[in-house]
């Protein structure tokens, strides 16, 4: 079998964050389970898996003979909250997805409420759930990744590290993460992932004046390989990830693989999808208490790490990999 993996993430890659991340996972997976893979090709193929939406993309999916696969990284909420304007493009954006997402054979959705909110916007094509594969290779649980971190970014055996990773954007949650560093001064946190350009960024003078004074224990590592998140969730002791928003939230799956409790906002997608194995919260009074409780009540974090182990087990490389395989079998057996 033969795939043509298409994304625009490869030529911008710090632009495309968790897209990309998804995209090169997929592409070793596929690699791993045997798949002859090419990329962005003009030429022929067996099918073609989808996983931007630029003209590149769409060009992909008009033109393409051979059955086309996509993955929905974005709906039009995703917009909201991450870029300046996204709200008064919400609908121009709605209707461009609806327009790609029904030109698909196959849809592949990384939570059950993302088909349902593609069938509710009007699409047509055929939808399948299957979340994103994470690469073991590079995520897991490793104690020598634990000691490398700390002496990398300057924490000791002693320090309590909270981590979270995003794109620096209020719809990431960035701001509530910096303000829980202020009601925390004795704790270290730490932030993996870069910012949009104030023309693009979404965030009010309110929101950036938060991000330009933090204080001395938020620790902002600005835009990291991919390679270097094993590292980073490994030096950690939990994850907190206040986003308002999400697809699926792989980074919630790669930090419980690296044995770290899961604190997360309480979001349909993760209730629909995850249903247990990570503290949801609906405030910041809420994520403190899950903080201090965490910090405070040692049986209660250890209960929380086998928890987390739970949440990784459901989400193996190799399951996923099955049953994508079986998706494609699908299509060319029609």
């Amino acid at each position: 079998m033969k795939v043509n993996v298409i994304s625009e993430s490869q030529y911008i890659k710090e632009k495309f964050g968790g897209i990309h991340i998804a995209f090169i996972n997929h592409v070793a997976l596929l690699k791993k389970k045997g798949v002859d893979v090419v990329i962005n090709s003009l030429g022929k193929a067996d099918l073609v898996h989808i996983h931007s939406y630029g003209p590149f993309a769409l060009f992909k999916m008009l033109t393409s003979r051979e059955p086309k696969v996509a993955i929905t990284h974005i709906v039009p909420e995703s917009l909201v909250g991450s870029y300046r304007g996204g709200k008064f493009f919400f609908n121009l954006i709605k209707k461009y997805l609806i327009f790609f997402y029904n030109r698909a054979d196959l849809i592949i959705a990384v939570n059950p409420k993302s088909k349902k909110d593609l069938e509710a916007l009007g699409v047509k094509a055929r939808i399948e759930v299957l979340p994103n594969q994470i690469n073991s290779a590079v995520i897991r649980k490793d104690e020598k990744l634990r000691h490398k971190g700390r002496d990398k970014y300057g924490f000791t055996s002693r320090d309590f590290v909270i981590v979270s990773a995003g794109r620096q954007s209020p719809r990431k949650g960035v701001h509530d993460f910096v303000r829980l560093a202020k009601k925390f001064p004795q704790l270290q946190f730490v932030w993996a992932g870069g910012k949009e350009a104030d023309v693009l960024n979404a965030q009010t003078p309110e929101e950036k004046a938060i991000l330009e004074n933090p204080p001395v224990n938020m620790h902002f590592l600005g835009t990291v390989s991919y390679e270097t998140m094993g590292m980073i969730f490994n030096m950690g002791d939990i994850l907190v990830f206040p986003s308002h928003q999400e697809t699926q939230g792989l980074v919630i799956i790669e930090a419980a693989v690296c044995g770290l409790p899961v604190v997360v906002r309480d979001l349909p997608e993760y209730r629909q999808e995850y249903q247990e194995g990570y503290i949801a919260c609906d405030s910041l009074e809420e994520f403190e208490q899950a903080i201090r409780k965490l910090h405070d009540n040692k049986a209660y974090y250890h209960k929380q790490v086998e928890e987390s182990a739970k949440l990784a087990a459901k989400f193996s490389d190799a399951i996923i990999g099955d049953k994508m395989i079986e998706l494609y079998q699908s299509l060319l057996t029609q």
